[in-house]
């Protein structure tokens, strides 16, 4: 009969789990840290936002670049402030898509300004913040001060 064989499986999974004990905090933490990827891919995933920007029609001014250590979750959070000149449509699409592409990337502040109410093209202030683990190699490296991207 499938209804107990269904549960004899659950019985087994619950069983299993019994066996294995509390998580370990520990790991769980390494296991979260290991989910992101390595600081070492920072330049590429920046310049990647970079063109995908421009490959929307999208007009990017001067980007600040600033690394900052969160250790009590032990990942690097590379903050990208980005203003961009585009319309209303190519900022949403830009959005939507920049983050579909990078599941460790968050839009933390947009901005929007229209200087003429007539005007289609708005300028906008986006904040990112592209998270990454620390590795042993990078760690001296992981705070650093702001800088430009063209």
């Amino acid at each position: 009969d499938e209804t107990s064989w269904q549960e004899v499986r659950a019985k087994v999974a619950t069983a299993s789990r019994q066996r294995q004990g509390p998580a370990d905090p520990a790991d769980a933490l390494r296991r979260f840290q290991a989910a992101f990827p390595s600081a070492q891919d920072r330049h590429r995933r920046i310049t990647k936002l970079l063109a995908l920007a421009a490959g929307m029609g999208l007009q990017p001014r001067r980007s600040d670049v600033r690394s900052l250590n969160e250790p009590a979750i032990g990942l690097t959070r590379v903050r990208v402030t980005m203003p961009l000149t585009g319309s209303y449509e190519g900022l949403r699409r830009f959005v939507d898509q920049a983050l579909r592409d990078d599941p460790a990337l968050s839009l933390d502040l947009l901005r929007l300004e229209r200087s003429d109410p007539q005007s289609l093209a708005l300028r906008a202030e986006l904040q990112w913040s592209l998270w990454m683990r620390v590795d042993v190699a990078d760690e001296g490296a992981a705070s650093s001060p702001a800088r430009g991207l063209p």
